[in-house]
């Protein structure tokens, strides 16, 4: 009788289930689309420089932030995996991973308020379950 009452309070809400199904594609898309701006370094740095005439950007700073941005959305996508075994580790991790994807851009003067709203929304929305992670 105890084990069925913890599996039920231990099972996933419905409204989790769709965070992460949302997230896992958001993540999953953005960890290919940095994987192929590392790998056509030349192109990505011929497009950024074509849209921003003004500024000067290295060919490096755009592999740096590329990669970085693989490397923190790879993270991402594994942090949602860990929620949707609902863990809580995964959920710190999620923060962690989208806080410094944001705070980046924003220290090189490239960063969207826009954005840091949404992924904060996002971020306070996962906490809303954290009394169902263990």
């Amino acid at each position: 009788m105890e084990k069925q009452e913890t599996d039920t309070l231990r099972s996933r809400p419905f409204v989790l289930s769709v965070f992460c199904v949302a997230l896992f594609v958001y993540t999953a898309s953005l960890t290919l689309l940095f994987l192929m701006a590392t790998v056509f370094n030349g192109w990505v740095s011929n497009a950024v420089d074509d849209f921003f005439q003004n500024k000067e950007i290295s060919r490096l700073n755009i592999l740096i932030l590329s990669a970085l941005g693989f490397f923190l959305n790879g993270l991402s996508f594994y942090a949602i995996y860990a929620i949707w075994k609902l863990k809580r580790s995964g959920l710190y991790l999620f923060a962690l991973s989208s806080i410094m994807f944001l705070l980046i851009p924003f220290f090189l003067g490239f960063g969207s308020v826009m954005s840091l709203l949404i992924i904060s929304l996002v971020i306070i929305s996962l906490f809303l379950f954290y009394s169902r992670l263990k």
